[in-house]
Formats: C-alpha cells, structure tokens, sequence
C-alpha cells in the first residue's frame, strides 16, 4: 500500500440510490472548492447511462472519480424496502480499495455542508474506525437495534455509531477481519440485524470506535417526523428540543429513513430545497 495516497472518500450505491449520489458529490465539489479530492464509488447494477452520467457529473465537478464495479456482491443479506444489496458494500471495502490504508465512507443520502478536510488527515489512534454515535440508537441495548442479540448489562451500555459516515484504518480494519466478520454475522444471525451492515458492524466492533462530532452526521428528525412518528432514544444524549438547532449547525445532513427529501412524503422546507439544489447542480 502507498503512504503517498490521499485518502480517498468512497460512496456505495447501486441504480436506485445513483440520483442521490450524484446530488452528493454535487455537495463535495462545493464545499471542497476546486480541491483536488479522490472519489472512490462502490457501484453495482448501473446501466451504463447512469455510470456515465455519475462520472460526468463528478469529473466535470473537479472530482478525481472512479467506479469500482460491485455488481452481483452481497445478494442474500438482509434489507427492507427502501434499502439494497448495496448498503453492505462497505462491508468490502478493505478488499475494493488494496491500495489504501485508509478511508472515508460516506452514504449517497447525504449532503456536505462543510469541507471534509479534517476527515482526510483524522489521525484514528488506535481504533479502526470513527463514526458519529447514532442519535436514534445510541447504544448497543436501545430497543430495536440488534433485536434478540443476548447483551450483558455492560455490553448493553455501550455506544452504538451510525454507519452512514466512516472514517476507516483499513489496515486495522484487515487485520481484525472487520468486514468479513460483519458479512459473517449478518449472512448467519440476520435474526438479530434490523439495521442491516449498521447493525452488524456495531456487533464486531462492540465500542472500540473513535467519536466525531455529531455535526459531521446529522439527521433532519423534525422534517422526517413530520411524516412518521417514531420514538426517540436518544433524550439522554441530545434533547429533542435541541435536534433542529443541530440540524442547523450540520457538517453533513444524513436522510435516514424512506422519507428522502426526492419522495413525496419529506415535507417542503430547507433541507428539502437544498437537496433539489444539489440534484440538478452543474459543476462549479
């Protein structure tokens, strides 16, 4: 592995979150400002209309862009309606990425509101990875998460991330077998994986992870809830009174759930107006 290598952002995705990755690199190429930035996509199941229009998109961005090909990777896991095989690519990535030895993940329903820099040079210590404690479940023994799993009581206290923002020693990550691990779990205990790769992920790592800033992953709670009610664990951790002013001192916004700001059902306001923003940007 080369040490002279930047660290590369990578987004997985397949054709039915390919709009939305492309929204997101929109969003990078902005706040990196002509930076030179390497993009790494774990793509599976394009047409060859959306490949070409993702990497036109992105190059014409100033993006150094790629496709990594991850067609027919991860069938039989576990997901609902509105995720995908693609949501447990990241769970290759040591493997799709041999020349890194380290990385930032980041979902395609997402949006960058701040310039990622300090992400690229995170000095990790000694854990394989950082990640934003997940605000919904922020720990191990939240109701939902890793249903049925048998947890001791310590074991139930520890933080739970949300996998949507990664930062990635991929060469601890190799040697602790990470991914190969949670592809494991969730491929032989899908009874207890509700949040898919997230859940899995969390089961191996057990809170040996590095905490960012919850800004760098911030959920748009008070627009989604406006569509579905559901309840929040995380009072304790960040009042719900204080989720909009978190949302509007977001690093990044993350669009959790199946109520994307491109569906019907995200309700009309800012977020949903910066998305469509970004959806329909030329380079800048």
């Amino acid at each position: 592995m080369r040490e002279d290598l930047q660290r590369p952002i990578v987004v997985a995705f397949d054709s039915r979150y390919a709009r939305a990755a492309r929204a997101m690199l929109h969003s990078l190429a902005a706040v990196r400002n002509g930076q030179t930035t390497t993009v790494i996509a774990l793509a599976g199941d394009l047409t060859p209309e959306q490949a070409r229009a993702i990497t036109s998109a992105a190059t014409s961005a100033g993006l150094d862009f790629e496709i990594r090909d991850m067609t027919g990777a991860c069938l039989g896991l576990p997901f609902d309606s509105h995720g995908s095989p693609a949501v447990y690519y990241r769970l290759h990535i040591a493997e799709a990425l041999p020349e890194y030895s380290s990385a930032v993940y980041v979902d395609a329903d997402t949006l960058f509101l701040r310039d990622p820099a300090e992400l690229l040079t995170l000095d990790l210590g000694p854990y394989p990875l950082a990640a934003v404690q997940d605000v919904c479940v922020p720990t191990l023994g939240t109701p939902g998460c890793l249903p049925g799993l048998p947890l001791a009581e310590a074991e139930r206290a520890l933080p739970y991330f949300n996998s949507g923002l990664l930062v990635i020693d991929l060469d601890r990550w190799r040697r602790r077998e990470i991914g190969p691990a949670a592809l494991r779990f969730a491929t032989t205990s899908a009874q207890h994986v509700r949040f898919w790769d997230q859940d899995a992920l969390n089961h191996v790592v057990r809170g040996q992870w590095h905490r960012l800033d919850r800004r760098w992953n911030v959920f748009p709670l008070e627009d989604i809830w406006q569509a579905e009610e559901f309840p929040y664990y995380g009072e304790e951790h960040v009042p719900r009174s204080r989720l909009g002013r978190l949302a509007s001192e977001a690093y990044l916004i993350h669009f959790v759930t199946r109520h994307k700001p491109w569906t019907d059902t995200f309700p009309a306001g800012r977020l949903r107006d910066l998305w469509w923003s970004y959806d329909g940007a030329t380079a800048r």
